[in-house]
Formats: structure tokens, C-alpha cells, sequence
């Protein structure tokens, strides 16, 4: 329920009250993971990449064979400069999912923005 209120405040465009709310609900329960990865969210729409790194990597610890929550964490690496930990989150992406064509595609795209072509393929 508490969810559902943090989501229309969201789309209201109230990410302050939706971060209050969500942070209450993270001190009762630090391992909240929908709440670690709406923060997260809002953290990024904030522009505070770093903050948002911090609680997703919280949510992988939770689920660390969620290939999706890997992929968002690779994004946010790359966009802070941290190539090395994104390709290394991607690949072990790719460990659990070796089918995952987004993850390739997007490890594919890393390399290519390294100019390492060889890598692409």
C-alpha cells in the first residue's frame, strides 16, 4: 500500500515526499528491496548517480541473480565513468543469462565507446 502512494507521488512529480517516505521505510527495514530500488530511481532522476549506485548495489546484494538490477547497475557505472565495473557487471550478467541480448547489446556498446571492436563481436 505504502508503495502504491510513493508510485503516484512519483509520477506527481514529488520525488522529496516519495524519498522521505522511502527512506522511513528503509531505516524499519534496510533490506526492503522494492523501496532500495525506487529510491534508486529517484536518486537518478535527481542526478545523484552515485546515490542511486549505493542503493541498487544494496539490492543486488538481496537478489544477486536478478540480471535486470545488474544491468541497471552497469548503466550507472558507465555514466559515472566506472567502465571496468560496468563490462565486469555486464559479463556476470551474462554468467546467469547467457541469452540476455540487452545485456550484450549493451556490453557490445561499452566496448564499441572503448573503440575495442575486436570485443564487440
Amino acid at each position: 500500500m505504502e508503495h502504491e502512494l510513493i508510485l503516484s507521488l512519483i509520477k506527481r512529480g514529488d520525488l522529496a515526499e516519495a524519498s522521505k517516505i522511502l527512506s522511513q521505510l528503509l531505516h524499519k527495514n534496510k533490506n526492503d528491496f522494492k523501496s532500495l530500488i525506487l529510491l534508486s530511481d529517484i536518486r537518478q532522476q535527481s542526478n545523484d548517480l552515485n546515490g542511486a549506485i549505493k542503493l541498487l548495489f544494496r539490492a543486488h546484494l538481496i537478489k544477486p541473480n536478478n540480471i535486470n538490477i545488474l544491468n541497471k547497475l552497469s548503466r550507472l557505472y558507465y555514466q559515472t565513468q566506472r567502465t571496468d565495473q560496468a563490462i565486469s557487471t555486464l559479463k556476470k550478467a551474462l554468467i546467469l543469462q547467457s541469452d540476455a541480448v540487452e545485456i550484450k547489446v549493451n556490453l557490445a556498446n561499452i566496448y564499441a565507446s572503448l573503440f575495442k571492436y575486436h570485443e564487440c563481436i
